[in-house]
């Protein structure tokens, strides 16, 4: 918005009492910042995968139901209302910027630290998934099959 001339510093100057929020996969930060998002890439670079697949030592696996894209919307989501209830008490406006990878990571908390400071879990057992991981040299590659 702010290569189009319409970023907080812009229409702040319109209205003092908005409400501007940015939302991104990655954050207004770093190498990724320009790069859009979407689920599994989020639960990659967070670490969900590893989590969910039973740590470091075992091959990543998927979260179904697109829990990272859910996850950046209900922040995003709150982080609205919490500005308008701001609002609501102070009159003024503010600035806010959420990501999705942000969401995710503080969405699993202790838990994915847990997992990965704990010694190797069994494997789950067979998950039915219409997602499916596969491993080449550097990384695991996803595919979502019929």
């Amino acid at each position: 918005m702010k290569k189009w001339g319409y970023g907080y510093e812009d229409v702040v100057q319109w209205n003092a009492e908005i409400i501007y929020g940015c939302n991104s996969g990655f954050g207004p930060l770093g190498e990724h910042a320009e790069l859009g998002s979407f689920d599994m890439a989020t639960q990659a670079y967070s670490g969900a995968m590893v989590a969910q697949g039973g740590g470091p030592s075992h091959k990543p696996m998927v979260i179904e139901h697109a829990i990272a894209d859910e996850v950046g919307a209900l922040n995003f989501s709150f982080a609205i209302l919490a500005a308008v209830v701001s609002k609501q008490q102070t009159g003024k406006g503010q600035f806010f910027e959420t990501s999705q990878l942000g969401a995710m990571t503080e969405y699993q908390g202790n838990g994915g630290s847990l997992v990965l400071r704990s010694p190797p879990l069994p494997r789950p057992a067979a998950i039915a998934s219409s997602q499916s991981l596969f491993a080449t040299k550097h990384v695991h590659c996803s595919a979502r099959l019929p």
